[in-house]
């Protein structure tokens, strides 16, 4: 599966006064490719997933999808900042939500989710609901729902962001593992430049809105990836580069960097 997008931009408003949302955004995400995305607050990152999944309308340019084995419609799926599980179905069952909807039989569905679920730290938590889990395992819920559905493309607007930051860390390690396994392509949005670092093959970064691609940088840390990657020369030198792309002083991110070391 390759994702091309074409000079896009979106505006939003009435159309004699309108308000650019993006503008002329380009890249594309090769296979089994993980892409982060950053940007400044209210640059367009939200719309442009949107976007990519079909959920808003485009003024100009295109996003278009290349299946290489034929021409069915690729399956995308969109995970977001709020985690998205229902609160009147059990964790088994917001799990397989989705392939109860592509009508895999309930026993089959079942021990997918189960075994997901277990490897997810939820093992004998499937008969709760929403209310009685901890926000990082509502996450956790949400991520293997995703998964699960087998999708060619998944897009995920700050999963992570309102978790604590062992939680996220270990999150952030469980999700990279599912990814290295089934390597569906991966558009994922982040305020967080470490984030971005530690999860992603390659980062585009983009302006003040209107967003546009102010830049593309490729990580080339090798993987499996850890915390500790976060002290090393290659580590910080790409933070360094990606904190002048976003406008902050390239000096203040060797200080912070200086002080994790010490």
């Amino acid at each position: 599966m390759r994702l091309t997008c074409s000079n896009l931009s979106v505006s939003f408003g009435r159309r004699n006064c309108p308000i650019p949302a993006l503008r002329n955004v380009s890249f594309t995400v090769g296979e089994g490719e993980f892409v982060a995305v950053i940007g400044p607050s209210g640059c367009g990152k939200t719309t442009l997933l949107r976007c990519l999944a079909g959920l808003e309308r485009v003024h100009s340019g295109k996003v278009s999808y290349e299946c290489g084995g034929g021409d069915r419609p690729p399956r995308i799926l969109m995970v977001f900042q709020e985690h998205g599980v229902l609160p009147w179905l059990t964790v088994l069952e917001n799990a397989a939500l989705g392939l109860e909807a592509q009508g895999v039989p309930k026993r089959a569905r079942e021990e997918r989710a189960r075994r997901l679920l277990a490897r997810l730290g939820l093992g004998g938590r499937e008969r709760a609901y929403p209310h009685q889990l901890s926000l990082g395992m509502k996450q956790r819920v949400a991520v293997a729902r995703s998964f699960l559905c087998a999708p060619d493309v998944l897009l995920m607007d700050e999963p992570f962001a309102a978790l604590d930051a062992q939680t996220r860390l270990k999150l952030q390690h469980e999700l990279l593992a599912l990814w290295q396994e089934r390597r569906c392509n991966v558009v994922f949005v982040t305020h967080d430049v470490d984030e971005a670092i530690l999860l992603s093959d390659r980062i585009i970064v983009l302006s003040a809105a209107p967003g546009t691609v102010t830049g593309e940088y490729s990580v080339g840390l090798p993987r499996p990836r850890e915390a500790g990657m976060m002290l090393s020369q290659a580590f910080t030198s790409l933070k360094s580069a990606l904190y002048a792309q976003l406008g902050f002083e390239g000096s203040q991110t060797c200080r912070t960097a200086e002080i994790m070391k010490g």
